[in-house]
């Protein structure tokens, strides 16, 4: 039981620590700080922890990771987007 308790604390902590790098992306409009390498990294790391998590039977290891994964490539999604904006603005600016 306690053991149940401690994965989830350990599961919302590490997936709650997306939540301010989204929040600075958003605010500056801009992710070009961010590896792609990395974020790429995490999303396997991800996938594999839902597929382990599964053979184990480990719902706090699915729901975190699942949820990882959803936050990540939300800093993906944005990490495109603005640079996309960043170089049209650029290329208008020509």
């Amino acid at each position: 039981m306690i053991y149940d308790i401690i994965g989830y604390i350990a599961g919302i902590t590490c997936t709650i620590n997306l939540f301010p790098q989204i929040y600075i992306i958003y605010k500056r409009k801009s992710a070009e700080d961010i590896s792609y390498c990395a974020l790429t990294l995490l999303e396997i790391s991800a996938i594999l922890w839902i597929i382990y998590g599964y053979y184990i039977d480990s719902f706090q290891i699915i729901i975190c990771d699942i949820i990882l994964f959803i936050l990540n490539g939300q800093i993906i999604i944005m990490k495109y987007y603005y640079k996309n904006i960043y170089e049209n603005n650029q290329l208008n600016n020509i």
